[in-house]
Parts: C-alpha cells; structure tokens; sequence
C-alpha cells in the first residue's frame, strides 16, 4: 500500500470494506492527500513494519487510528510531519520495535498528544524535531 493515495485530491473515502490484514508497507500512503478526515479504524496494521512519511504533509485534520497495531513498526520517520491534524491520540501505538522516529513531527500543527503508556509518552516526546508546542501524555 505504499503510496496508495498519496497526493490524492480526494475529499471522503470509505475504508470499511479495507482488507490491510497483510500489508507490511504503509510508507507515504496519505501523504499529502487533501481529504480532512481519516477514519482508520478498521485497519488491521498488526504486520506493518513501515509507517514513515504516511500521514505527512497530510490536509486531515482528524484521524482515527485507534485500532492501529503498531508493535511490528520499526519505522515512522516523518510520519506526520507537516500534518495538520491538531489531536494526535496514538493510545493504541507500542512503540517498543521502533527504531528510526527521526522528525516524525517535523512541523506538525498537532498541539495534544496522547500516548499509551509514559515509555511511549517519553518515546514520542523525545522524536527530533517535535514542535515544543506538542506535548503527548499518558490518557486511558
């Protein structure tokens, strides 16, 4: 699914019917797309091993990642850089396999941040680049 709707001028996509069961890339696969809600609840992203760049330079101002099962991701560089989502709750992201988190919130407009557990919390916080402005914290 890499690049899948990257730079899409779309507005509303229906994701429901979705089968991610074995994707394994999801490198830049929103990037830049306009559309200002993405409900991505019914991904199944239990075999993703790269999210870099998938949100980046992205219009949505909302996005739904709660389902997302990100304990096989060992890379989201860049993954919202640039995006203008302005609450990034990431309560369901481990971040225990993660190995390059390098600018993954380059400029983002995103203000709150939640987190799953204070390790991802201090994980997140500490991705270069991070605006000062965003803080995650540990909500359940």
């Amino acid at each position: 699914m890499k690049y899948m709707f990257a730079e899409s001028k779309a507005t509303s996509i229906d994701f429901s019917s979705f089968n991610t069961s074995n994707v394994i890339d999801m490198s830049y696969m929103f990037q830049s797309t306009v559309g200002t809600s993405l409900d991505l609840s019914n991904f199944d992203t239990s075999k993703v091993t790269n999210m870099s760049y998938m949100f980046a330079y992205s219009k949505a101002i909302s996005l739904n990642l709660k389902s997302f099962d990100t304990s096989n991701v060992t890379n989201m560089a860049v993954m919202f850089s640039r995006s203008t989502a302005t609450i990034l709750d990431l309560r369901s992201f481990d971040t225990s396999k993660a190995t390059n988190m390098e600018s993954m919130f380059f400029q983002s407009k995103s203000t709150i941040g939640y987190a799953r557990t204070q390790i991802d919390a201090d994980k997140l916080n500490s991705s270069s680049g991070k605006p000062s402005t965003l803080t995650f914290l540990v909500k359940y």
